[in-house]
């Protein structure tokens, strides 16, 4: 009894943790975060351009490079929503705070998008950022996606579960 309360206490250190990560990263001012964008897609031109022998110019991998900065951003956003979906709906789950499973997602989907507003309100303040809208919504989508893909492999699983036994 006593490992199943230090279970149900532990279950929220991945959402804080999440949370923080997050939070750090929309610390960071404008140059910083593009900066770091603009690493990634270096990162994944230079490969590219080694795996296809492209052999591009200077100048075409600054123009790839620019060119994939917005959907390395929006995708980070989406994957970092995810998790924290996923870190939100493990103490939902553990603490049995929704009747069913369609609860316990909606519920999970609804703190996170909650949680991308309180986000970008606080990009209102740090320097060269900006709190908008459409990302909360790339976040929210981000969430559903996942709540989605796991909804799925949780069926997949069920109905294989149910072959076996009959």
């Amino acid at each position: 009894m006593q490992k199943n309360k230090v279970w149900r206490f532990f279950s929220w250190v991945p959402m804080l943790v999440m949370m923080r990560i997050i939070f750090g990263f929309s610390g960071q001012d404008g140059e910083t975060s593009g900066g770091l964008s603009e690493k990634i897609g270096n990162s994944i031109v230079q490969i590219i351009d080694k795996v296809s022998r492209l052999e591009l110019s200077t100048e075409e991998k600054e123009i790839w490079i620019e060119a994939l900065q917005f959907p390395i951003r929006k995708t980070a956003h989406m994957m970092e929503y995810a998790l924290l979906f996923l870190t939100i709906l493990l103490p939902i789950i553990v603490w049995h705070l929704g009747k069913n499973r369609f609860q316990c997602y909606l519920f999970s989907w609804i703190c996170t998008v909650l949680f991308a507003c309180t986000d970008e309100f606080h990009q209102l303040f740090v320097p060269d950022r900006a709190g908008r809208i459409q990302d909360v919504c790339i976040d929210g989508i981000g969430a559903f996606i996942c709540a989605i893909f796991l909804w799925k492999i949780k069926n997949v699983l069920k109905n294989q579960r149910d072959k076996k036994i009959v």
